[in-house]
């Protein structure tokens, strides 16, 4: 399979079969996607966390504190493409990438939320 990375094409070989590399293809593209999103919030000063869309307030990383102090001391934004309700199993899967991504977000811009009070 052939992926183009930019200028580079990257070509993953596995015996006799070409097999698609999507791990580290996806990997880096999260990472960078995620990377920048924390970028920036700070330079906007934007320390909302990234909340998922369910029927209780939930802050990913954040569920073992009260939600309802992070919420007031941070605000908290909503996953724009996090559902409610699930109905099929690539729902489920897609809101576990959301909620690792927004885990991710939060775990990295609280520090600052908190330092900036």
């Amino acid at each position: 399979m052939i992926r183009a990375i930019g200028a580079v094409h990257v070509i993953m070989l596995t015996g006799c079969a070409m097999q698609p590399d999507t791990s580290l293809h996806n990997t880096t593209a999260v990472e960078r996607v995620l990377a920048d999103a924390i970028e920036q919030a700070k330079a906007r000063d934007d320390t909302r966390l990234l909340a998922m869309r369910t029927r209780r307030l939930v802050i990913p990383g954040y569920e073992h504190l009260d939600s309802h102090k992070i919420k007031a001391q941070c605000g908290v934004k909503y996953h724009r493409e996090s559902k409610d309700t699930l109905k099929e199993n690539d729902d489920r899967k897609q809101q576990l990438v959301q909620y690792q991504f927004a885990r991710e977000y939060n775990l990295a811009l609280y520090p600052y939320c908190y330092l900036s009070q």
